[in-house]
């Protein structure tokens, strides 16, 4: 059992050997770890191992179409001194180039049959999304087993794709909003950190130098089996395991290795960035940003506790907010737990004194560390929280997503028992992993000028 939920190893010799029954198991979803909720959260997904080592994810549903994923865990944590960049330039290269027998006039006639595709590159990975109709599978799984694992990398589309990562990152390095951002992340993260450390004119610069060679350099460390997940989510055949394993493990690589992501640093003292001057908002109006970090991972025993004090913070702000402090835009709570670091961050867009706004969320933020909800507000809380599970739940996208998290952080926070959370084990989930009304938090301020 991974995570909850079978784990089936593919091999070979089990294709040769395997009969009806476990032909019938291959194409079927395997029933997920039971919770108290698991009826109004239905996700069933199976996690196959293909002879190869590359993982095979399968979430049947009844949609007429597939959406499918090929990740690398490879990305720009992995590249070396000088190599700033290099993994951005390969993912392109990779997502419009010939692969295999194909050259790329011909490989990307295949790519544009499909209804939508993309790729992808971030610390952890390079990943290439599509979605199509079943019958289509077969050619994109041909297409992008090459891609992955045999590219051709000719020299016109290096050359092209150079010039569109240059582009997409020259504009974004001399933004305003860049530069403030990353202040708020090197305070809350750390300035050393892997999350701080992307630097637009390094990346530029691998970008104009890079060659044919340099790609295919990396690529070398990057095209190993065992890096390899396979995310296939909607209206799946029932041999889709099979028809896997006949395109990815026809490459059966040396195993390759890859770097973890340090968990983010606890913040240890409270930090003020602004005001900050932002000459394209509204005249009159600041962007505030605040956040603090917790060590609640997916899979953390207060995962579901949190989630829900966290639904009830986002609400109480709108309601406080609105009471004390007339029009507040944009009001946002992010939580986006993962395997390195799970910050909080309230965002928020105002006419008001920022400062004061920022005592206020302070002020309901005691409050939920302190006070426990109402049966009534608990009740609510739930109904909205079950409301929005079921509604992501009908988008093959929301279902990547969950599987991309429960296939590396184990179960996820709709399936940790949230209809079994009391209101005091919030409110306790809420005291260990809110600060204090002094405590250590980021806060970041963005004003533009009065007219």
């Amino acid at each position: 059992m991974v995570g909850g939920h079978q784990m089936i190893r593919l091999t070979r010799r089990s294709l040769l050997k395997t009969g009806a029954a476990q032909t019938a198991l291959l194409g079927l979803p395997v029933a997920a770890a039971a919770s108290d909720y698991g009826d109004q959260f239905p996700f069933e997904w199976q996690r196959i191992q293909l002879s190869n080592g590359a993982r095979l994810y399968l979430a049947p549903n009844s949609s007429r179409h597939i959406l499918a994923q090929f990740r690398v865990r490879y990305g720009e944590i992995n590249e070396r001194p000088g190599e700033d960049g290099l993994a951005h330039v390969l993912e392109h290269a990779l997502a419009r180039g010939g692969a295999g027998p194909h050259p790329h006039e011909r490989a990307n006639e295949i790519r544009d049959a499909l209804p939508y595709e993309n790729a992808i590159t971030n610390l952890n990975n390079l990943a290439f999304f599509a979605e199509f109709n079943p019958d289509q599978l077969e050619s994109f799984l041909e297409l992008m087993s090459h891609a992955i694992f045999a590219p051709r990398l000719e020299s016109e589309i290096i050359e092209q794709e150079r010039r569109r990562v240059i582009e997409e990152l020259s504009g974004y390095s001399s933004s305003q909003g860049f530069r403030h951002s990353r202040q708020f992340n090197a305070a809350l993260y750390g300035s050393d950190h892997p999350l701080v450390s992307f630097d637009p004119e390094a990346e530029m610069a691998t970008a104009r130098r890079a060659t044919q060679l340099d790609l295919f350099r990396f690529h070398e460390r990057f095209g190993r089996s065992n890096l390899v997940d396979l995310f296939l989510v909607g209206g799946l055949p029932s041999n889709a395991a099979w028809i896997a394993e006949d395109y990815l493990a026809a490459y059966d690589t040396e195993p390759g290795t890859t770097k973890t992501i340090p968990p983010v640093p606890l913040l240890t003292k409270s930090h003020m960035i602004g005001p900050l001057e932002a000459t394209g908002l509204t005249h009159g109006r600041s962007q505030i940003k605040l956040g603090w970090n917790t060590r609640v991972f997916f899979g953390h025993p207060d995962m579901a506790a949190l989630t829900l004090a966290l639904r009830h913070l986002k609400t109480r702000l709108h309601e406080v907010l609105s009471e004390r402090m007339g029009m507040v835009y944009s009001l946002k709570v992010g939580f986006e737990p993962n395997a390195y670091s799970a910050s909080i961050t309230i965002n928020a867009s105002t006419q008001e004194d920022p400062y004061r706004v920022r005592d206020v969320i302070l002020d309901v933020v005691d409050d939920i560390r302190t006070m426990p909800m109402t049966s009534k507000q608990l009740t609510h809380r739930k109904i909205r929280l079950r409301f929005l599970a079921s509604k992501r739940m009908s988008d093959n996208g929301e279902v990547l997503e969950r599987l991309e998290r429960l296939a590396d952080y184990g179960t996820s926070y709709y399936e940790t028992g949230l209809g079994s959370v009391s209101a005091e084990e919030a409110r306790r989930a809420a005291w260990r992993h809110f600060p204090e009304r002094d405590g250590h938090h980021v806060f970041l301020i963005r004003q533009g000028k009065v007219a």
